[in-house]
């Protein structure tokens, strides 16, 4: 089967997270016809919807590359404006649409089909006893990432089954496929901001306290605040706010309080505490009514990715004849978990539609990262002078 026609297949299931929509049992079947062992499991709690995750592994030597992803999307918001059903994987001019299309069904399509590109060129018995390759799929990345890869890894910890070198098939490419290697990420933190006021009638605003006008001149001067200036490894601080409201809807009542939820990505000279202490004195300097709550954070982390990137970039460098960009950019992954177990790189499509309506990956690009991987794993099991 080609690499497109296993993404399609995937773009078929509404894996909306954390939902699987049975994908994973689709996944689990593809791959045991490689001869991979696998569990499904489902992890849950008080506070969050259950989920079920994937591992898969091939071989049982003490060498072990593991691929890792997630099978989840986000949702597809109105579905009127995609050009093509989002999970149909309509294929138009070479280009293949849907709702996970690079973000990240289609570097798993590109997995697999490397897999399988190997299997039918190479004996895959001659290295069980030495090495091994795995994959671990979550459905929980696009959402709380509570039972998910971290349970997964804790799992796996309890087995002895252990991981020496991970790449994730996040959409970390910018302009040419393979042209980023992402070897950390930033800080994240979410707060919400509450400014407090007094109710009352429009009419009668002299007995009132408007909140919003505060709040507001309140978020121009955080929005404007520099953080810092950014370092070696990573970009600036940058605060962004995602959504505004207040405690009453009426259109002649002058709220109680109004709020407004932001997100801060910050690097290794802060934390998520000293983060939120910054903010707060900056809130306390303009003498109002507040509440400032840090709902939920990740630490900055940088990998120790040197022979895993080494080897990625070998591989880019042979199929695609350019040398990647070794980087922190982009969002948060489940590389925040991973790199407490070992090396972790992201190594994956465009990001530029991800999460977007129409997202899409040309053929070539999904062939692309399909050779790449599979010069990789080809170095990684048989030795460097193995051709993708």
């Amino acid at each position: 089967m080609q690499h497109y026609e296993i993404l399609q297949q995937l773009l078929n299931y509404k894996s909306i997270t954390p939902n699987d929509d049975f994908i994973l049992n689709a996944l689990q079947n593809m791959l045991t016809e490689l001869g991979f062992a696998s569990h499904i499991l489902e992890f849950s709690d008080s506070k969050s919807s259950p989920v079920k995750n994937l591992y898969a592994k091939l071989g049982n030597g003490p060498e072990n590359l593991c691929f890792a992803g997630h099978a989840d999307v986000v949702p597809v918001g109105d579905v009127s404006k995609w050009k093509y059903d989002p999970f149909l994987g309509q294929i138009q001019d070479g280009i293949i649409y849907g709702r996970g299309a690079v973000d990240m069904k289609g570097a798993i399509a590109a997995f697999i089909h490397a897999v399988n590109k190997i299997k039918a060129s190479e004996d895959l018995n001659v290295f069980k006893k030495h090495k091994a390759i795995s994959l671990l799929i979550t459905c929980d990345e696009e959402g709380d990432a509570i039972n998910g890869t971290k349970p997964m890894l804790e799992w796996l910890d309890v087995k002895r089954e252990k991981i020496n070198m991970c790449i994730i098939g996040e959409p970390v490419s910018d302009a040419k496929v393979g042209d980023t290697i992402k070897i950390g990420a930033r800080g994240s933190a979410n707060f919400k901001l509450t400014v407090y006021g007094k109710q009352g009638h429009v009419a009668y605003n002299q007995f009132t306290c408007n909140p919003i006008p505060e709040l507001a001149a309140l978020i121009q001067h955080l929005y404007n605040h520099k953080i810092d200036r950014g370092s070696r490894l990573f970009e600036p601080s940058n605060l962004e706010f995602t959504s505004l409201g207040t405690s009453d809807s009426a259109e002649n009542v002058i709220p109680y309080s109004a709020h407004a939820y932001f997100n801060v990505r910050f690097g290794e000279a802060h934390t998520a505490f000293s983060i939120k202490k910054e903010l707060q004195k900056i809130c306390e300097y303009f003498n109002i009514r507040f509440d400032l709550k840090c709902l939920s954070s990740s630490e900055t982390f940088v990998s120790q990715h040197e022979l895993v990137s080494q080897l990625a970039s070998d591989s880019v460098a042979k199929v695609c004849g350019y040398t990647p960009c070794i980087n922190t950019k982009g969002g948060t992954s489940d590389g925040r978990f991973i790199h407490q177990y070992c090396p972790v790189i992201e190594l994956g499509l465009l990001s530029a539609t991800a999460h977007q309506i129409d997202e899409h990956v040309s053929i070539e690009d999904l062939e692309k990262l399909s050779l790449i991987y599979q010069d990789i794993i080809n170095t990684f099991l048989f030795g460097i002078d193995k051709k993708a």
